[in-house]
């Protein structure tokens, strides 16, 4: 079977419930600037926001607001829209997001992936990775201590009429 002229990913869903799904994603990804759902879910939404942030380098704004107001959901998203990223993509020709791939989602193995908006400056992008990693590793040295903590507490039981395990927070 030969895939021509297929235009979108339908995702299992109905026409309604597909604009519903990437209308709330879109509205997300502009408060939040990253969002990680499903691969096929991202490339779809990808489209969409790339849309959404030509709409805020029009030269007729007001069309623009409207035409991004009637598909996000709340005010604080056009607002970054037109505030944040309209202006920080003005001289871009395209590509303001970007999908990067992650490992799979655990309870059913579907192929998960991170959508963001791409930082203009290498600066930014630099800072933005260098604050994730920081947060990886606090994660890692709390989780590190709270098993040894849990370790400490099971060696200290040595027979089966021990107090039962403290646990408190560290």
């Amino acid at each position: 079977m030969v895939h021509h002229q297929i235009a979108f990913r339908k995702l299992s869903r109905t026409p309604a419930h597909r604009k519903a799904l990437l209308r709330n994603m879109a509205t997300q990804l502009l408060i939040h600037g990253r969002i990680k759902t499903t691969t096929a879910k991202a490339k779809e939404l990808k489209r969409v926001a790339d849309k959404l942030v030509k709409y805020a380098k029009k030269a007729d704004k007001a069309y623009g607001r409207r035409l991004a107001r009637s598909f996000l959901r709340t005010d604080e998203a056009v607002e970054n829209l037109f505030v944040k990223y309209g202006p920080l993509y003005a001289d871009r020709p395209g590509g303001y997001t970007r999908v990067q791939k992650t490992r799979p989602r655990a309870g059913d193995c579907a192929p998960m992936a991170y959508v963001e908006y791409v930082p203009e400056s290498v600066e930014e992008g630099r800072e933005m990775r260098e604050s994730r990693r920081e947060l990886r590793r606090q994660r890692f040295e709390y989780n590190s201590r709270l098993k040894q903590h849990h370790r400490s507490q099971w060696e200290a039981r040595t027979d089966e009429h021990a107090a039962p395990l403290d646990n408190t927070p560290l």
